[in-house]
């Protein structure tokens, strides 16, 4: 059981780096797209889960794209 253990602890970084490369191509096409963004479709799947429960939260209108499409479900997947 120990050796399993030992694969495993790179597990928990996982999110962490879904959250740097989303933020990079954020950054790299200049902001969301909304859905017609080059790297609209990847930055939606590196941020799964979490990106489903923002709908549901009680934000502010006038909140950044990078809050709502990396930070806040960058967030949710690392405390999940």
């Amino acid at each position: 059981m120990v050796k399993a253990s030992h694969r495993l602890f790179w597990l928990p970084a996982v999110p962490v780096v879904a959250a740097v490369v989303a933020s990079a191509l954020f950054f790299a096409q200049h902001g969301f797209g909304g859905g017609h963004g080059r790297y609209d479709v990847a930055l939606g799947i590196l941020s799964l889960p979490g990106i489903l429960l923002v709908e549901y939260l009680p934000l502010p209108e006038n909140i950044s794209d990078f809050v709502l499409v990396i930070l806040v479900p960058g967030v949710f997947n690392i405390v999940l």
